[in-house]
């Protein structure tokens, strides 16, 4: 069976940064996802007595 990848995509310093990209790329993905939920937080946080009062109590 032959390898589909180029023979310079084959070797282990490109698997490597191959691999690195990828955690790259899911590090993003999860500060992405921290940026909104922290965006959607403080909307909450702003609009909502409830949920203030609800923080407070629960870290105080």
């Amino acid at each position: 069976m032959s390898n589909k990848l180029p023979a310079e995509l084959r070797s282990p310093s490109a698997k490597k940064e191959c691999r690195l990209l990828g955690v790259l790329k899911s590090a993003f993905k999860f500060v992405n996802w921290c940026v909104i939920l922290f965006g959607w937080v403080e909307k909450l946080w702003q609009k909502s007595e409830a949920f203030r009062s609800l923080v407070t109590d629960l870290f105080s």
